[in-house]
């Protein structure tokens, strides 16, 4: 099965320390995290907006990872 590069665009309140269900060796923080607001975030997703409660000090991350495509079973929760 080959392997593909995947970048996921992760909105959270705090930086992120733990990737549960993928191994940290196996994730690339691609830059510091960005601010962003929530008016910024609404124009990209309203339901990821709603989600995390429309806060205003959340940062925007890209992550990179190097994965099977069918790893990906269901959503991915970090911590």
């Amino acid at each position: 099965m080959e392997f593909t590069w995947i970048d996921l665009l992760v909105p959270t309140p705090r930086l992120l320390s733990k990737f549960p269900g993928i191994p940290i060796q196996q994730v690339k923080l691609r830059h510091e995290g960005v601010s962003i607001s929530s008016k910024e975030l609404h124009s990209l997703s309203e339901e990821v907006d709603d989600l995390l409660g429309h806060r205003e000090n959340m940062k925007l991350c890209i992550w990179q990872t190097r994965r099977k495509v069918p790893s990906f079973k269901k959503d991915l929760i970090a911590g």
